[in-house]
């Protein structure tokens, strides 16, 4: 099949240089322009992540020769600067193989309902659970094979849809502060580390099974957080931790520095009317990263915004997401609003958005679980 490119340009329409800040503004003020004309049927979230999505399909990309400081403007105690410890895009595998870490028969239990007995955090997980087995089934395919991860775990209910996707030979790893409250600067969650470990004999996993559970604030982690504790690079990681924007960015930068080629990061929630520092965050580290630490959208689903770190790869997840029968009636390559002129874009490529009502959870799960 012939396929157009998506992959954009990085100058804005007639030549006109947008700069991240610019960018920030821009999603702001047409969410806030949306939000007084948005009809009263619509929830607050709804609203938001439409006039979201408008703005990053009609906002022209960023040149990031004209950004040297923005950086200023941030006012943060990190380096925003990539460090030399950051060694992302590595291609140091886990051996190879499909033996699954957990029992086949305990994923579809999990998968079909079991997850509902681990405590929820701020969103769904069962559609985006299920496109994570997906493009899990495809990295194993490509000979990705590294380590299962998530910053910010609350009770677990995600991690249990990220773990079931692990095969034998990859880590499992995991970040939060737990009870350490004091460090929850923007009050975005209070996890319970019992409840956690509690939440992984749920599909058949004990505390034992985990390489490494890092008890404190992300922003305390070393870039080189893998080599420092000998785990392979993130083939799959879900940033779920710290919601403020600096806090938001350092986590999307720590992912990168660990992620293999291929590796895909899932970015919770973006666009979610109670937490726009995420998004903020966002918008400042794909507008001023560079490669090989560049991070580039190809799914939001269920509040959250799915990454990877090379072009290739990236049209692979768009492409495959699209030819796979019930996945791609749920897909939308545009706001359905203009006759398709308005795509979603954003970092100079497009992604898709899923849409749950049109979805049968449980049968995707069942074809897709390996």
């Amino acid at each position: 099949m012939i396929r157009k490119n998506r992959i954009n340009g990085q100058n804005g329409r007639n030549g006109m240089t947008i700069t991240p800040l610019m960018a920030v503004m821009a999603v702001t003020v047409v969410c806030l322009c949306c939000m007084s004309i948005i009809s009263n049927s619509h929830s607050i979230e709804n609203a938001m992540t439409d006039c979201a999505m408008l703005a990053l399909s009609n906002t022209p990309n960023n040149d990031k020769n004209k950004v040297d400081n923005y950086d200023v403007l941030l006012q943060t105690k990190h380096d925003i600067s990539f460090p030399k410890t950051c060694h992302g895009k590595g291609r140091v595998m886990a051996a190879s193989t499909m033996t699954p870490k957990v029992p086949k028969a305990k994923a579809i239990e999990l998968a079909q309902g079991g997850f509902k007995r681990i405590g929820q955090g701020s969103g769904k997980v069962d559609l985006v659970g299920a496109i994570a087995m997906k493009l899990s089934k495809m990295q194993h395919e490509f000979g990705i094979f590294g380590t299962v991860a998530e910053l910010g775990v609350h009770h677990g209910r995600f991690t249990s849809c990220l773990f079931i996707t692990a095969r034998e030979s990859e880590k499992l790893v995991v970040a939060d502060i737990f009870e350490q409250q004091e460090k929850n600067v923007d009050k975005s969650g209070k996890g319970n580390k019992e409840k956690f470990i509690q939440s992984l004999s749920v599909y058949g996993l004990q505390l034992s099974d985990l390489h490494e559970m890092y008890i404190g604030s992300t922003d305390e982690l070393p870039y080189d957080w893998s080599e420092q504790k000998e785990f392979e690079q993130f083939r799959l990681i879900s940033v779920d931790a710290g919601h403020t924007a600096i806090l938001t960015r350092r986590d999307m930068m720590l992912a990168a520095c660990n992620l293999l080629e291929g590796g895909i990061v899932a970015l919770d929630d973006t666009f979610h009317s109670n937490w726009f520092g995420v998004t903020e965050g966002m918008i400042q580290y794909t507008t001023t990263a560079v490669e090989p630490h560049q991070l580039y959208p190809f799914l939001y689903c269920d509040g959250k915004m799915l990454f990877t770190n090379d072009r290739k790869y990236h049209t692979r997840y768009y492409d495959a997401l699209m030819d796979e029968p019930l996945l791609k009636p749920i897909l939308h390559t545009d706001a359905l609003k203009w006759g398709g002129s308005s795509e979603f874009v954003m970092n100079g490529v497009n992604f898709l958005r899923c849409k749950r009502e049109d979805a049968d959870v449980k049968e995707i799960w069942t074809s897709v679980i390996y």
